[in-house]
């Protein structure tokens, strides 16, 4: 198993229970942000399908994914579906419909998971605390000054 593999596989788990994440989301979480065909290839093979919840990784629109690994998209809906997460319209493609509160405590998540990676990789790089909100202080503002 390729370390990206690893990284893709530990975002997926940290998927909770009605939630869902996107291919690029995930790709964001596992620390490579244009990964997204690689998270799919990845799922694909995944090697604990009852333990790693691929069915709750779904398109950046909120479409199921047709070649679902584990049974197609039929399943990927059921699943889903006894999860709360989905609207499906009569003849049409299944989507994830997440109450607008629950979508908003996904993104927190999200950028929660990304800003432990970040101090993580700090860390590593050997910068102490005050350093490191020096760095994040100056990024800030640079991006202030763009807007």
């Amino acid at each position: 198993m390729t370390e990206l593999s690893r990284r893709i596989y530990e975002a997926v788990r940290q998927i909770p229970r009605g939630s869902v994440m996107s291919y690029g989301q995930v790709a964001r979480l596992a620390g490579n942000p244009g990964a997204a065909r690689a998270v799919g290839f990845a799922l694909h093979r995944n090697p604990e399908p009852g333990v790693i919840p691929c069915h709750r990784v779904v398109f950046a629109d909120g479409r199921l994914t047709g070649g679902f690994a584990f049974g197609g998209e039929g399943v990927q809906r059921r699943l889903l579906e006894e999860e709360g997460l989905i609207r499906s319209h009569p003849g049409a493609k299944s989507y994830v419909s997440a109450p607008p509160e629950r979508a908003a405590a996904i993104r927190g998540e999200l950028l929660a998971a990304e800003a432990r990676r970040a101090a993580e990789a700090l860390r590593r790089m050997g910068l102490d605390r005050g350093a490191a909100l020096e760095l994040i202080g100056r990024l800030w503002d640079e991006g202030e000054e763009e807007t």
